[in-house]
C-alpha cells in the first residue's frame, strides 16, 4: 500500500495513503490510516521523510 506525498510546509505534511488524503503536523505523533501508523520524520525544503509502519515508532 503505498504513500504519496501531496505537499508539505514547515508545519504540515499531506500525504496519501490507502485512497486517504490525512495532513500530519511535522511535530506530531504518528496517525493511524487503514490500519498502519503514518508519522513524519523529517521536512526540510527539498524533501519530506515520512514513516509508515504497522507498529507505532518511537
Amino acid at each position: 500500500m503505498p504513500a504519496r506525498l501531496i505537499g508539505a510546509d514547515t508545519d504540515t505534511v499531506t500525504v496519501e495513503v490507502a485512497g486517504q488524503q490525512i495532513v500530519l503536523a511535522t511535530d506530531d505523533q504518528a496517525a493511524r490510516v487503514a490500519g498502519l501508523y503514518v508519522s513524519v520524520e523529517a521536512v526540510n525544503g527539498e524533501e519530506a521523510v515520512i514513516r509508515v509502519g504497522r507498529t507505532r515508532s518511537s
